[in-house]
């Protein structure tokens, strides 16, 4: 069965691993990523489309999903993988830096599993559907020196 598979942050890392895992299998992909060069190599490479865009911009990624649902109906699978870390120790984070971790990290979460929840209670869908987050094992460690990453990942996953 080919799937639909829609992952954030795929263009490099962890999430280019997963779109190359899943067009492997067959499935149709598109993610979306910041980076224009690694992403157009990365879409090349696999043969699945890319989105560029920012995710901490609310109106584009709803447009990149909406797109998703005229052109595919529905979404099989959602991967919500981008992620940004500010390596300093918490005392020395200020404010502004940890807003931009909240809107890169959890913010895209809300916001893509929201629009496929409302597209599916819209539609009256509930045939297969899988939303994969993303959490990293440092968040259940402790560390001397607290980061403000492993503190997204926790409130993603609890």
């Amino acid at each position: 069965m080919k799937r639909r598979v829609f992952v954030t942050g795929g263009a490099h890392g962890i999430g280019k691993g997963i779109v190359e895992a899943f067009a492997r299998q067959g499935d149709e992909v598109v993610f979306c990523d910041l980076d224009p060069v690694f992403g157009a190599q990365t879409a090349a490479e696999t043969g699945t489309r890319f989105c560029q865009l920012d995710v901490t911009d609310a109106v584009s990624l709803e447009r990149c999903i909406r797109e998703l649902f005229e052109t595919w109906g529905d979404i099989d699978i959602l991967v919500n993988n981008v992620g940004i870390s500010l390596f300093k120790p918490l005392t020395e984070l200020s404010i502004e830096e940890f807003d931009r971790v909240i809107a890169t990290n959890l913010r895209p979460v809300f916001i893509t599993s929201r629009q496929l929840a409302l597209h599916r209670q819209q539609n009256g869908n509930c045939n297969y559907g899988r939303i994969i987050t993303f959490a990293r094992p440092a968040t259940c460690r402790a560390r001397p020196e607290p980061r403000p990453t492993p503190l997204r990942r926790a409130a993603s996953t609890r």
